[in-house]
């Protein structure tokens, strides 16, 4: 069986709410832990979803102590890392690949592009924030509003928010 369709299969079962019952989360934790090359403390809400496009190898490296909240969708295609003390919360998506369009009405290249992402120590991503492929880097310490949708790398110790995701102040 390929791997990515079994680790689909496992998602779908270890992720459903039945495994918010206190007892049941730890195990949760831990397969997610087994699935995906991550560092200690991994936390996984309810309904998240790691997956990458068949075609690309990409992998995913996760670091120590992040939480990753329920209904998540993270595209690891083209590579991502998720620092240390990283919090991503409820219904954001992570893209890390996209299509090219060829000439033609909704005509796509069939070949995804690999985009890959870091997402470095201790950034707090919003509520329902959609990260674009075309974003490489997400700063140390960046602070990612509620509903943002982020189109471009965000620098060290920032606070952005917003459709597209826009620059509010420095945190220092």
């Amino acid at each position: 069986m390929n791997k990515e369709i079994f680790s689909r299969i496992v998602q779908t079962l270890f992720g459903s709410v039945l495994f918010e019952l206190s007892f049941l989360k730890d195990f949760r934790n831990f397969i997610y832990k087994s699935l995906f090359h991550s560092g200690s403390n991994l936390k996984i809400g309810f309904g998240t979803i790691f997956y990458r496009e068949s075609v690309i190898k990409g992998n995913i490296n996760i670091g120590k102590n992040v939480s990753i909240d329920s209904e998540v969708l993270i595209d690891y295609s083209g590579g991502l890392k998720i620092g240390n003390n990283v919090s991503i919360s409820h219904r954001s998506a992570i893209f890390t690949h996209e299509h090219k369009f060829k000439k033609g009405a909704h005509s796509l290249d069939k070949e995804p592009i690999k985009k890959p992402l870091t997402i470095k120590d201790s950034v707090w991503i919003g509520f329902q924030t959609i990260i674009l492929p075309s974003v490489e880097t997400i700063g140390k310490g960046s602070v990612i509003g509620a509903g943002s949708v982020v189109t471009k790398d965000i620098p060290n110790h920032t606070v952005v928010a917003g459709n597209p995701a826009a620059f509010i102040r420095n945190i220092k």
